[in-house]
């Protein structure tokens, strides 16, 4: 159902305005799937209604404001966006890293131009957090760079707006401190409903599974979940890990596995990590599992699905010991054609984290604690 006017007149009052969502290039089709979903979906779920701690609904429209990223004769951009649906409204950013720099600078801009558009609050969401993996001090020629994104985004915004930056699954701790104040930078973690999923995708085709982290931090993140994930499953893990040294700023060369690693022969293993960039340290670990353990099949599966360099070729290779590549939408897929041809293939597939993200904005935008939708 579609909400009419009176249903947003009777809506109760949000002091800080209407929400709307503010899709950057390439998040204007995630804007319209979050709006149904915010507006119809989730109202008329009984679970909702009880996390809200109120017996009557929150009727919750939702606006989109499209801005126009341009780029003058001389080479120098412009943005175009107007005051409607932002001045006096809650203004939720679509977005999400890499941070290239024309991604870091956009983003910059337009928290300028909602400020300035008179919006009463601000928020970015950024599925994946840019400048993530510059994110602290290597050697002595490379500051960590996420302090800089803060303090400019926070330069052009003079009214102080800005309520905060929701990422999911950083890639380290020391992203969230770059925000200075607490909760400035609030992490989602979305690792027990990749686990949930993939896992049950993994017993439809074996009987016999294996977990494998490639580094403590991974480990770490996932550790959390696994047992009210195998209490939920009613299965419990065989698991193990690999210590690494990185080679370069894409690649680690496995030094030694440890744990469950007799559990490895003939079972589907799942490489679970934040991200898969380039591809190449998921594959040289796969094959271990493989050559050096005796498993059947290796699936990588991530958070963020960065996917860049030849990392298309890599996975398309048949030499490649990875037989599947599952990764969330925290960067969208739909606008990245270069991936098509490994989801022709059958090996790329795309857990969506679309309802979960509604959620997140809805509790945010009233004023709970988001962090009850993990």
């Amino acid at each position: 159902m579609m909400l009419t006017e009176k249903d947003r007149k009777n809506a109760p009052h949000n002091s800080h305005g209407g929400l709307t969502l503010v899709p950057m290039p390439g998040f204007e089709v995630l804007a319209t799937e979050l709006k149904t979903l915010i507006e119809e979906k989730h109202l008329s779920k009984e679970s909702l209604r009880a996390r809200n701690k109120s017996k009557s609904k929150k009727i919750t429209p939702v606006d989109i404001a499209i801005p126009f990223f341009g780029e003058r004769p001389s080479g120098e951009p412009y943005v175009q966006l107007g005051k409607d649906h932002i001045g006096g409204h809650d203004c939720f950013i679509l977005t999400s890293g890499p941070g290239t720099c024309e991604m870091t600078m956009r983003l910059i801009y337009l928290v300028g131009y909602l400020a300035s558009r008179k919006a009463d609050r601000i928020t970015i969401v950024s599925g994946y957090f840019p400048l993530g993996r510059s994110d602290k001090d290597e050697g002595d020629k490379e500051l960590a760079m996420p302090p800089f994104l803060i303090q400019a985004i926070k330069g052009v915004d003079e009214t102080k707006l800005l309520h905060r930056i929701i990422a999911a699954d950083p890639h380290s701790d020391q992203v969230v401190m770059a925000g200075g104040r607490g909760g400035l930078i609030t992490p989602i973690y979305l690792t027990q409903l990749i686990l949930e999923n993939v896992v049950k995708q993994a017993l439809n085709v074996s009987d016999k599974i294996c977990l494998a982290f490639p580094d403590d931090t991974a480990a770490k993140r996932f550790e959390k979940v696994l047992a009210p994930v195998e209490e939920k499953l009613g299965i419990t893990f065989a698991v193990v890990s690999t210590a690494a040294r990185r080679k370069s700023g894409s690649v680690k060369n496995v030094k030694y596995i440890v744990g469950d690693t007799d559990q490895m022969k003939d079972a589907l293993v799942l490489s679970l990590d934040d991200e898969i960039a380039t591809g190449t340290t998921n594959i040289n670990a796969a094959l271990r599992f493989v050559n050096d353990f005796g498993a059947k099949e290796v699936w990588a599966i991530a958070t963020h699905g960065v996917l860049c360099g030849d990392a298309v070729s890599r996975f398309l290779s048949p030499t490649s010991p990875i037989k599947r590549v599952i990764i969330t939408n925290t960067i969208p897929v739909e606008s990245r054609p270069e991936l098509q041809p490994l989801i022709d293939a059958g090996i790329l597939s795309v857990i969506t984290w679309t309802e979960e993200l509604s959620l997140i904005l809805y509790y945010d935008h009233w004023n709970m604690n988001i962090r009850e939708t993990r």
